[in-house]
């Protein structure tokens, strides 16, 4: 049935945004794998006016890591991507991730990674999405970043940001805001952070 969708995604020529949620079996696990999640960034590389796409509470794991990476990544027309409430993902796929919208295909404007448990330790980003968001700056598409992360990365995200003056929407889930932070909040927004 996947491969039947990809083939109806490749056959539109109105279709902009594809809203996946819950594809999963009942009480099991994911119905994607690595090869449809491949079929599927064939037809989107092949279907331009495919802006926005959704895979939010499938039941990812970090087992699709690397093809959920190539999909943010190489599909030059996507512009939107969530993949938020999939507990499965974690520090395999953050380092995927990084490491996939780094590259120069990357088109991506808006990336939704929230409400993921499996990115709130530390050890899933360390301060990587920090460093990440600070290296998106110049020719990077990225304006809106939703993400979840460990209390303690929070300041490593803040300054990636400080120094990311394309990036317009930030939010963070599983984050506490002890007052270092807060004083930062204050000093981005009286700066004139967008």
């Amino acid at each position: 049935a996947l491969f039947a969708m990809c083939d109806g995604i490749r056959a539109s020529v109105s279709l902009t945004t594809i809203e996946l949620h819950g594809l999963h079996a009942p009480g099991s696990a994911t119905l994607w794998s690595r090869n449809t999640l491949s079929e599927l960034s064939h037809a989107l590389n092949q279907t331009p006016n495919v802006t926005s796409l959704s895979l939010a509470a499938s039941r990812l794991d970090d087992s699709l890591a690397k093809p959920l990476a190539a999909l943010a990544s190489h599909c030059r027309h996507l512009r939107e991507l969530n993949l938020s409430d999939n507990e499965g993902l974690d520090a395999a796929f953050a380092q995927a991730l990084v490491y996939g919208l780094g590259q120069a295909a990357s088109k991506l404007e808006k990336i939704d990674i929230s409400n993921l448990p499996g990115l709130v330790p530390r050890a899933a980003w360390g301060p990587e999405l920090g460093r990440f968001i600070a290296s998106q700056q110049g020719g990077s598409s990225l304006s809106s970043i939703r993400a979840s992360v460990h209390p303690s990365s929070v300041m490593d995200v803040l300054q990636g940001v400080s120094r990311n003056l394309g990036l317009t929407s930030l939010g963070l889930t599983h984050a506490r805001f002890h007052e270092g932070v807060v004083q930062q909040l204050v000093h981005m927004v009286g700066s004139g952070k967008p």
